[in-house]
């Protein structure tokens, strides 16, 4: 049996990975050390191909640019020099890779070049569905054998053209794994675009139907799908294993400076996409408040650190003018953070005062272990799996409950017993990390 892992969110990716992406990435790195074997699908699914070592290499150096995973001390170059595993030829092409991660970053462009001036373009001409699927010795799709599992953890929804997929996996015999984060857009469709909530209906209850096995990111995402799965009467459920996703950042720059007029555990942060179901606007008019009854006194400064979501254009005027967070009545501020290293991330974690997830909805909360994992406390949204993924080691609070998140933010701001009672609690904690993650997939791919 062949392990084949879809990578092909991440050839298409072109910004700092996060999220969705970030996942794939570390399954990635995982596999890289054994015989699993890549494949990338074109625009509708319909041609899967083979992906080379050297088209794993192009993806990874145009994502050095924005996570710093291949410094010389990083985590990702460690993991790299360990001992492969697999046959000759696959320990070989290993030597090779990890060999070329260690030279200049220069060269490592003029090799990117190349291969693009060498590489052919990607025909992504849509693919018909073909319900009646008849293999020829020119089919794509003998590329996987009988028993042989894709596992697919990106945007498939993009690009698997899931009633074809039924039918030819019936007549080749391979397995699908897949990944269930949320069905946010289905239980909460106020929270996406409009229209994004029907097609993403229409995806869920394909992929549900065409998966051997789906892995959920937590008890509550797998309750979730479980819901779904009732709501629109799909009895014939996959089995469904949850995994925790891990939480250790891969730093290129072991002590980075804060941001200029920050100083250490004179800040809170609350880090995710900035958009309407992050909830930002809660800890916003909590902030608020603190300031405005105490106008005397220099509030630790909010940090909103991630890129701009959609519907968040009020929220950001109101951050721009509100003279009560923008230091011009009092000396309390909320700054907004993009384009931020994970480094810089790293850095932010450990010397903040508390963290703070006020979301609406989430199928794990990824935020909240990094920051228990770096020593800083955090207060949680109630809703969906954010108490799950604290451990039971945060407050929670009602997220429209802003009265409960000012009182909260006061005793962190002004009790200094508070604030050293609720780092005393994090002592011991055990957070997860991707290599368990990747060896735990892996590992129950393998007993399928």
């Amino acid at each position: 049996m062949t392990i084949w892992l879809d990578v092909t969110s991440t050839l298409r990716w072109a910004k700092k990975p996060v999220g969705i992406i970030r996942t794939e990435l570390e399954l990635i790195k995982h596999a890289l050390k054994t015989d699993v074997r890549f494949v990338r699908f074109d625009n509708a699914g319909g041609r899967p191909s083979e992906v080379p070592m050297t088209d794993m290499i192009k993806a990874l150096v145009n994502l050095e640019t924005f996570t710093g995973d291949m410094s010389s001390d990083s985590r990702f170059l460690k993991i790299l020099r360990a001992k492969p595993v697999g046959d000759t030829k696959h320990k070989m092409r290993w030597r090779a890779f990890a060999f070329y991660l260690e030279i200049p970053k220069w060269a490592k462009e003029l090799v990117s070049i190349a291969y693009r001036m060498a590489s052919k373009p990607q025909d992504l001409t849509p693919v018909e569905a073909d319900l009646h699927h008849k293999c020829e010795r020119s089919c794509a799709w003998l590329l996987f054998q009988g028993g042989d599992t894709v596992l697919s953890a990106g945007f498939n929804w993009e690009y698997l053209n899931l009633v074809e997929l039924k039918q030819i996996k019936k007549t080749h015999g391979f397995k699908l794994a897949t990944f269930a984060y949320d069905t946010i857009p289905a239980k909460f469709p106020q929270f996406v675009p409009a229209g994004f909530s029907e097609k993403f209906t229409q995806y869920f209850r394909g992929i549900v139907s065409v998966s051997e096995a789906i892995f959920a990111i937590s008890e509550v995402t797998k309750m979730d799908v479980t819901e779904f799965c009732d709501q629109h009467q799909i009895s014939n459920i996959p089995q469904m294993r949850v995994v925790k996703l891990g939480c250790d950042l891969a730093s290129m720059d072991a002590s980075p400076s804060l941001p200029e007029g920050i100083e250490p555990h004179e800040y809170v942060l609350l880090i995710s996409t900035i958009e309407c179901r992050k909830n930002h606007s809660t800890v916003y008019k909590a902030y608020a408040r603190i300031a405005q009854e105490n106008p005397g006194k220099k509030l630790p400064t909010m940090l909103f650190v991630g890129t701009m979501g959609w519907h968040v254009d009020d929220l950001v005027r109101d951050l721009r003018a509100d003279p009560w967070v923008n230091g011009k009545k009092s000396n309390s501020q909320i700054k907004l953070l993009q384009g931020i290293s994970d480094s810089e991330l790293e850095r932010l974690y450990k010397s903040a005062l508390v963290s703070t997830f006020p979301s609406f909805y989430e199928g794990w909360g990824l935020p909240i272990a990094e920051s228990q994992a770096f020593g800083t406390p955090a207060i949680v949204s109630s809703a969906g799996a954010a108490p799950e993924a604290s451990a039971g080691l945060a407050t929670v609070i009602d997220p429209l409950d802003t009265l409960a998140w000012k009182e909260e933010l006061e005793r962190f701001f002004f009790d200094e017993g508070y604030r050293e009672q609720k780092s005393k609690i994090l002592t011991g904690y055990k957070a997860p990390i991707w290599s368990d993650f990747c060896l735990d997939v892996f590992a129950q791919i393998e007993s399928m």
